[in-house]
């Protein structure tokens, strides 16, 4: 995350002040939190739900129009 930028200051020999740490750990923090959030079963679930119904759709107005182009349309 972050907190690498920490050890890059750190190894040009440059001081880490206050508001460098304070950012670096709320941006981590901030971070875990985004990735903990997507990870829930719910939000699995609504993805995993919206992606087939997308599919269904995409499914539905292939039937509906037929097939525009593909291996032996043109004969």
């Amino acid at each position: 995350g972050i907190s690498s930028l920490m050890k890059v200051i750190k190894a040009l020999d440059m001081t880490i002040g206050t508001n460098c740490y304070n950012f670096c750990v709320e941006a981590d923090q901030h971070r875990i939190h985004l990735s903990d959030r997507s990870l829930t079963e719910a939000a699995k679930q609504a993805r995993i739900a919206s992606k087939s119904t997308r599919k269904e759709e995409e499914e539905l107005n292939i039937n509906l129009e037929g097939q525009l182009y593909g291996a032996g349309i043109a004969d």
